[in-house]
């Protein structure tokens, strides 16, 4: 395996003007993608930075907010002054996958947990949080009694409006954020294993995991099943994504190996093969081959979360293209590693197979001349920690 290429693996990002910012999975390093020049370069000069595993990432332009993968933590990064704090959100019950979605309306960032029973509102300006179980609570008396539930599958927002969807009641709640109240709405066919929600040209597109889409109509509350490939799918876990646009909807795997594409004019769906020549996965067959995304009113962009080129799609002709992104040097990842770790190598980011491999083909100074030490007692030391 491409060390350098496995080192530019990202699973979520946002977009702040020509830039995809994003946390690298390995070492958890801040970087910068131009999206002109498609250089990607560590950030290195964070004040405050510790790094974490995120999940989900936003951006209101002056800041980025990144949520840590186990639910208790959030980072605020300021951009212009190039500094990080954190606050405790302690809202995760599993390991991964807390979050039903997050969404920015004015200053509040409203986090809607999958498992933990309260929203939680965080204000950007002075970093207080508020907790509201109003909602949760009514969805919970209703299911009293189970060892474990889901809340919510997942949601999309549009302005001050939050729909999320709730599987046991097969039902669409709308949260609305200005006034804090909601409505539910049930719906006339049964979903399950929804993954995914997006919100296109005023109405939703709801994706179960086994390959059937839902189109859902925001005025009319009339609900209709759009695809159902999931004749064809090999598992229950065989999507994780959708895109819609003005003439397709592609769907990606999550541990399924091929992108679907239907054609809305035709109904027409075919199996996705215009790959580049270098394509490929390389992160780990378990991990969802696509997962987090950003977007403008173009694009989406979808993170290299094991494939080696990022995914971008014309939400109006439906076009693809394959970015290929051009990585640092390894010697700067070592820089910004031995930066931001204070000079320890994890074995659990890159093994000591791999790091000592991979150094053979650098000239042996690369390290000696460093301040950092890379010794098998901070190794050890660091492995105490994780």
């Amino acid at each position: 395996m491409n060390l350098i290429d496995k080192r530019s693996l990202f699973s979520s990002c946002v977009l702040v003007k020509d830039a995809i910012f994003t946390f690298t999975q390995s070492g958890n390093l801040p970087v910068k993608i131009d999206l002109n020049s498609r250089e990607m370069r560590y950030v290195d000069d964070l004040t405050g930075y510790r790094p974490f595993i995120s999940e989900d990432i936003l951006t209101d332009g002056k800041y980025i907010y990144a949520f840590s993968l186990n639910g208790k933590n959030l980072l605020r990064w300021d951009l212009l002054n190039k500094c990080c704090s954190y606050f405790e959100i302690d809202c995760g019950k599993k390991e991964w996958g807390n979050y039903a979605t997050i969404a920015k309306y004015e200053e509040f960032i409203y986090i809607f947990p999958k498992y933990s029973e309260q929203l939680i509102k965080f204000n950007v300006e002075t970093g207080a949080l508020q907790r509201d179980k109003n909602l949760y609570m009514k969805i919970y008396t209703q299911f009293k009694g189970l060892e474990e539930y889901n809340y919510f599958e997942c949601g999309c927002q549009f302005g001050n409006l939050v729909w999320l969807f709730q599987e046991q009641k097969n039902m669409i709640i709308m949260y609305d954020m200005k006034s804090d109240t909601w409505k539910e709405y049930k719906l006339s066919l049964k979903v399950r294993h929804c993954v995914h929600m997006v919100l296109y040209l005023g109405n939703i597109y709801i994706l179960d995991s086994c390959g059937k889409i839902y189109f859902w109509n925001i005025e009319t509350h009339f609900i209709e099943l759009l695809i159902d490939y999931s004749a064809m799918s090999n598992s229950s876990t065989e999507f994780g994504r959708i895109a819609v646009t003005n003439n397709k909807i592609y769907m990606l795997p999550a541990l399924g190996k091929d992108i679907v594409c239907m054609f809305l004019m035709t109904k027409e769906i075919e199996i996705y093969q215009n790959y580049p020549i270098q394509f490929q996965y390389l992160a780990s067959d378990s991990w969802s081959k696509y997962q987090g995304y950003c977007e403008d009113s173009d694009y989406y962009y979808f993170a290299m979360r094991s494939a080696n080129f990022i995914l971008a799609i014309n939400k109006r002709s439906g076009q693809e293209y394959w970015m290929k992104i051009n990585p640092p040097l390894l010697s700067n990842w070592f820089d910004v590693f031995s930066n931001y770790y204070k000079n320890v190598v994890y074995e659990e980011i890159d093994s000591i197979k791999e790091l000592l491999n991979h150094i053979n083909f650098y000239d042996s100074n690369l390290l000696s001349n460093r301040s950092g030490n890379f010794s098998g007692n901070q190794i050890w030391r660091g492995l105490k920690e994780l």
